[in-house]
């Protein structure tokens, strides 16, 4: 069994990206601005989501930072998957993979 590079993890991690819708994928992109290893506050990445005009609403926000996090683009979310639970407390990061995936792109 031979071992896997961190040049194989990329390109899967890559495939996992082409497969996101393109707000999603310009979503993700944006949060390579932010250093590693950061706390998102998601109602605030929201926002600068639809500042930015990559979501026209916080419920289309929403709905893209769901994907993205049950895809796993984000991780440490204290973020309930149930919607009925969206609250002012929600905090989540990226794996430091996943963040030099968003320089990438």
């Amino acid at each position: 069994i031979g071992t896997i590079g961190q040049t194989d993890i990329m390109a899967t991690l890559k495939i996992s990206y082409q497969y996101l819708q393109p707000e999603q994928k310009q979503c993700f992109a944006y949060c390579a601005l932010f250093e590693k290893d950061h706390c998102f506050d998601v109602p605030m990445l929201i926002r600068l989501w639809m500042a930015q005009g990559f979501v026209k609403s916080v419920d289309d926000g929403r709905i893209c930072f769901m994907e993205l996090l049950r895809r796993c683009f984000f991780q440490n979310s204290n973020v309930y998957r149930d919607e009925d639970s969206w609250g002012e407390e929600e905090t989540c990061q990226m794996h430091d993979l996943m963040h030099d995936l968003a320089q990438m792109v």
